[in-house]
């Protein structure tokens, strides 16, 4: 089967994950945002009105004890990248818009806008890694050992690989994702995952680079974003392990650090 290196924008669908890249300054940060499921009516006003290089998002709206919090993209913000990940691969539209709607049925939503139909194939390792160097378990084969995580996306990862102990290139395994807190290490996920390539460095260590499957992508996009949330504001957040797990009021705190990150 040939390869796709190219998608259409009409082409994506509820099921793919969705993040927009907002450069900050000098900072990127991956916000993930959710395909908005509409009526037929709805999508038919939707591409008479704005035609077929517009992707529908669920409104970036929470509700914090009362207050209404609105993920702004204006401000600081200089750029706007759409990424889509699904089985495919992952996609890149760069330089895209972000505006507030209504449907023909009055509900309110975000549309993505790309002067440019086509979304080239985007390599995965260009994507917002974070840092972690921290000691992990994978298991494969039924053999389970530790491992020191570099770092991780949504997308792929990074180990140092054990000493006396080879990982086997192409061949599936798993990673326990865990994060310490005051309670102790707690375990965030388990995902499937296989090593690229290899490359040895001074130290001699050997440092795997991996892909992490693409059906893991919308959990791990929180694990991220959240995680990038931590960076611009210096402080670590103190629900990462429920709104990962959940996924249920996580976006709570994202787009309330974010509004404050770039006001």
């Amino acid at each position: 089967m040939d390869e796709i290196k190219k998608m259409t924008i009409a082409d994506i669908i509820p099921s793919d994950t969705l993040t927009v890249l907002a450069t900050l300054g000098k900072k990127k940060v991956e916000l993930p945002v959710e395909y908005a499921i509409l009526s037929e009516t709805e999508k038919t006003a939707l591409d008479e009105k704005y035609g077929s290089r517009v992707v529908p998002l669920e409104n970036i709206l929470t509700r914090l004890q009362e207050k209404v919090v609105e993920i702004s993209f204006k401000g600081n913000i200089s750029k706007l990248e759409l990424l889509v990940v699904n089985s495919n691969g992952v996609f890149h539209w760069d330089n895209v818009k972000v505006y507030k709607t209504k449907t023909s049925e009055g509900k309110d939503i975000h549309i993505i806008f790309s002067s440019r139909e086509e979304g080239e194939k985007y390599n995965r390792r260009r994507g917002v890694r974070i840092p972690l160097d921290e000691r992990m378990e994978i298991e494969q084969d039924g053999d389970k050992f530790p491992v020191v995580v570099r770092d991780i996306s949504y997308c792929g990862m990074s180990f140092i690989e054990p000493d006396g102990k080879e990982v086997e290139p192409g061949t599936i395994f798993t990673l326990y994702l865990t994060e310490k807190d005051e309670e102790g290490e707690k375990l965030i996920g388990t995902f499937d995952a296989k090593i690229l390539n290899k490359r040895t460095i001074k130290t001699g260590q050997v440092i795997c680079g991996c892909v992490i499957s693409a059906e893991y992508a919308a959990m791990l996009q929180k694990f991220v974003a959240i995680k990038q949330m931590e960076k611009v504001r210096g402080r670590k957040s103190q629900k990462i392990i429920t709104k990962v797990k959940t996924g249920e009021y996580w976006k709570d705190d994202l787009a309330e650090e974010l509004n404050e990150s770039i006001t």
